[in-house]
């Protein structure tokens, strides 16, 4: 479980490339981005490979309502992994 918070009111919602996706400017939307569940699981098939299944769900808190579109963002993967 997640809780993320802007640093201030007037700061941004930053993506991977370090550009701002989201902004208050007057801060209104408040610091509250959302809180995020991730659920894992690793199955081991022997020494050399597993199998990785996740899914992971964002609920937006106000800062999201109130910067834009305020779906909320969900995640399943799977991950076949070998090691050699």
């Amino acid at each position: 479980w997640h809780h993320f918070q802007l640093d201030s009111a007037r700061d941004a919602l930053y993506g991977a490339g370090g550009a701002p996706l989201r902004l208050s400017p007057t801060g209104a939307a408040g610091r509250d981005v959302g809180d995020e569940l991730d659920l894992i699981a690793n199955i081991h098939f022997g020494p050399h490979s597993d199998l990785l299944i996740g899914w992971s769900k964002l609920w937006g808190g106000g800062f999201i309502r109130g910067t834009g579109a305020d779906r909320n963002a969900e995640s399943f993967y799977l991950m076949f992994n070998v090691r050699w």
